[in-house]
């Protein structure tokens, strides 16, 4: 469902209570520890470059979520995402050439995101939902690093999204592509700027093209998939604004629905890119930031 828009019959995938603790598979502590180490290295890199800038700016709010997301790594219960709140992530690294800076954060991003997509692809469930979530988020930092990164939402331990089964969960991403598809091609009208229409178009064909590989799936899976209704009703607003609003909207029903597929099918690591393609349609912009995009903070 796209948040704040009428006419929409998809339920939300979300729910709030502790996730099953039967995700701790083998290997799970190890992943952790390798992991925070890692974000360890993501979060000096990113606040070495932060660390003059302006409290507000998109380079402090990374800072801050490369740091929640190393805090629930560490944490007592990473499953719940309960942080731990005392540790101290050290210095941030020294930046005496900012491209040089800029080089390092990236890699250190890409490598975060590359090994919580790894780890996604090899577990199942809840676990790999998480691990793809982690992903995505690493993502749209890294991508923020070239100067768009609204101010995400913190996390709210203790929620989680909801299990549900495959004949469940992909059609429902489908029908979330249909509406998407409808909202952005509607939402182009609204926009007077050329580099806006560019992203506008560019989340549109991603969403064209994921629609019908997804289709193709469900018919190979013998699911049956939706048929959309053409037409969906719009808040109101029709000027460039609006249409931002209407991106973040799409992105966050997309993201959300992404998630809940990949803990529902038994092929994970085909199901993660389609996380990692939601949750970066209008980073170009900044828009749709999370710390864990997917789950209901």
């Amino acid at each position: 469902m796209l948040a704040g828009l009428a006419g929409c019959a998809f339920s939300d995938p979300r729910i709030d209570g502790p996730a099953p603790s039967s995700w701790l598979e083998p290997g799970f502590a190890a992943d952790l520890a390798d992991m925070g180490t890692k974000l360890g290295s993501a979060w000096s890199a990113v606040a070495g470059l932060a660390r003059d800038a302006p409290a507000d700016s998109p380079l402090a709010r990374m800072t801050q979520v490369v740091e929640s997301q190393w805090r629930v790594v560490i944490g007592p219960d990473p499953v719940n995402r309960v942080p731990n709140t005392r540790a101290d992530p050290g210095e941030p690294a020294a930046v005496t050439d900012t491209t040089d800076g800029l080089a390092k954060a990236d890699a250190a991003c890409a490598t975060v995101r590359d090994t919580a997509q790894a780890n996604a692809g090899k577990t199942a469930g809840i676990t790999a939902a998480w691990w793809a979530s982690l992903a995505a988020g690493a993502e749209q930092v890294r991508r923020g690093l070239q100067g768009a990164y609204d101010s995400p939402s913190p996390v709210d331990p203790g929620v989680t999204i909801a299990l549900t089964e495959l004949q469940t969960a992909l059609p429902d991403l489908i029908s979330r592509h249909q509406e998407g598809i409808f909202v952005l091609r509607t939402a182009m009208g609204f926009l007077t700027a050329d580099a806006d229409r560019a992203v506008f178009q560019s989340a549109l064909s991603t969403l064209q093209s994921e629609l019908a590989a997804l289709t193709d799936q469900a018919a190979s899976r013998g699911v049956t998939p939706p048929t959309s209704p053409g037409i969906y009703e719009l808040p109101g607003g029709r000027d460039s604004q609006a249409a931002m609003a209407l991106l973040a909207s799409v992105q966050q029903s997309l993201v959300e629905a992404a998630v809940v597929w990949v803990a529902a099918t038994d092929d994970p690591a085909r199901a993660v890119p389609y996380v990692m393609s939601a949750a970066t349609l209008g980073s170009a912009l900044g828009i749709g930031t999370a710390v864990w995009p997917g789950w209901p903070d």
